[in-house]
């Protein structure tokens, strides 16, 4: 990028079709939208070569291109939803995090517009799309998100990737909401918590399946796919340990298991339903049609890639939380995880609660640290045992 000039607008020649933006651009409204014309700061001829490119073929027009190759948002948004699946289908992303992309993806085709032109993006367009999504009630952590994946998806395009377009200018503005008012959100929505009490009446009114599930999320903070994955030949009967890594990221995980959660997934085996699939034989948790609780599958229709997403253990657990009269906004199964690690945070062992979680162990140490000792592992799966149920596990 050039420079900044000392004097900023510079002197504007006499008949010039441009303004000059307070942020260092030359620019001009066409069709009701502000076009941006030359690099940030560029010299007037500079910005008035490029309009002149743009009037000789608008419809094939691209920022410091002149073959007439045309590349649109919806050309950017197509090749990076293509290549985000080639991932996932390399075993590189869970599906999950290619569903997040797709969807950032599409909702930025569908704001943007299919057709516009990406050479012709600048602040305002990006400042339009935080507007939306404000618009739209999307709070400051999902805002955010978009953010990072907006600007990703520029970077995968641009000069220094696919180079499918030039250097985007996304402008001040375009930046993920402040540490404040994720706080202040975070601070105002419902906590994500279960009482004692409550885990023990939803124990106590769940079938045998649900019952192990439950018992998995708060005794060692499995979620809704880590139940659904859960093969049988990690667990340890004799050990009562589960030694599996996490597969949303492959973190390593190593779980104690209280005796009560053992005989649960025992009693779940014994009584399994034949699989539907026999790949699926290897699955501790199938439903009465054999299938496996979550299922997801990426396919295509056309030119365009759909994700197909049932989750079973969300859907009967909400129906447990009616049975028990405890449904509200925020709560879920997921809910379980969180409250074994708010839980576990009493036994004063963050390093053993990462290693239960699947969390990966950051800083200096994570550099030295070659293992965690079973005992202190243990001592947070009692310290949360004794919280829940008032007593150490027999």
């Amino acid at each position: 990028m050039p420079s900044t000039p000392i004097e900023w607008p510079p002197p504007k020649p006499e008949g010039s079709p441009f303004t000059a933006h307070p942020q260092g651009y030359w620019c001009k409204k066409i069709n009701g939208r502000l076009h941006y014309f030359g690099r940030r700061y560029a010299s007037h001829d500079e910005a008035l070569a490029e309009y002149t490119l743009y009037l000789a073929n608008p419809e094939a027009y691209i920022r410091g291109d002149a073959d007439g190759a045309v590349v649109t948002v919806f050309d950017v948004c197509n090749e990076y939803a293509h290549a985000r699946k080639a991932a996932f289908n390399r075993g590189e992303i869970a599906s999950t995090t290619y569903e997040d992309y797709r969807r950032s993806a599409t909702k930025l085709t569908e704001w943007l517009g299919k057709t516009t032109f990406v050479a012709m993006l600048g602040p305002s367009h990006f400042r339009e799309l935080l507007d939306k999504a404000a618009a739209q009630g999307w709070g400051p952590t999902r805002r955010a998100k978009f953010v990072g994946h907006v600007r990703s998806i520029f970077a995968w395009a641009g000069p220094d990737g696919m180079r499918l377009c030039g250097r985007i200018s996304f402008g001040p503005d375009f930046k993920p909401p402040s540490a404040k008012l994720r706080r202040r959100a975070r601070r105002e929505r419902p906590k994500k918590l279960f009482a004692a009490a409550q885990i023990r009446k939803l124990l106590n009114l769940a079938n045998p399946q649900l019952e192990a599930m439950i018992l998995l999320g708060i005794n060692g903070g499995f979620g809704n796919t880590d139940c659904s994955s859960l093969p049988h030949n990690v667990i340890d009967y004799r050990r009562r340990l589960i030694e599996w890594p996490r597969p949303k990221t492959e973190i390593e995980r190593v779980v104690p298991l209280w005796p009560r959660t053992i005989t649960a997934i025992k009693a779940v085996m014994e009584n399994r339903r034949r699989p539907l699939d026999p790949d699926d034989d290897r699955l501790v948790f199938l439903t009465a049609t054999g299938r496996p609780w979550v299922k997801k599958r990426i396919y295509d229709v056309g030119d365009e890639t759909k994700v197909s997403f049932n989750d079973a253990v969300a859907a009967e657990f909400r129906k447990l939380l009616n049975r028990a009269k405890l449904h509200q906004d925020g709560l879920g199964f997921y809910t379980l995880r969180h409250t074994f690690e708010t839980r576990a945070g009493e036994a004063k062992d963050p390093i053993a609660v990462s290693r239960i979680m699947g969390h990966e162990i950051t800083g200096t140490r994570a550099h030295y640290i070659e293992e965690v000792s079973l005992k202190r592992l243990r001592a947070v799966t009692r310290c949360v045992h004794r919280w829940l149920f008032g007593s150490d596990p027999k």
